[in-house]
């Protein structure tokens, strides 16, 4: 018995672009996100701690 690779249905079935499962796979691993800002990060902090107080006066 021979083990079934699922890369060569989806290969078989190539999507618009003509890129394989696998293509778009390999370009997800060297995809760099971008770098989040200090402004951004203290905006969430901010409301973070905001949320928190705000929960903390209805258990109170």
């Amino acid at each position: 018995m021979t083990k079934h690779d699922p890369f060569e249905e989806l290969e078989d079935n190539k999507n618009v672009k003509g890129q394989s499962i696998k293509q778009m796979m390999l370009e997800n691993d060297h995809y760099h996100s971008k770098k989040h800002s200090k402004f951004s990060f203290s905006i969430f902090i901010i409301a973070l701690l905001i949320v928190i107080f705000v929960i903390g006066m209805f258990i109170i």
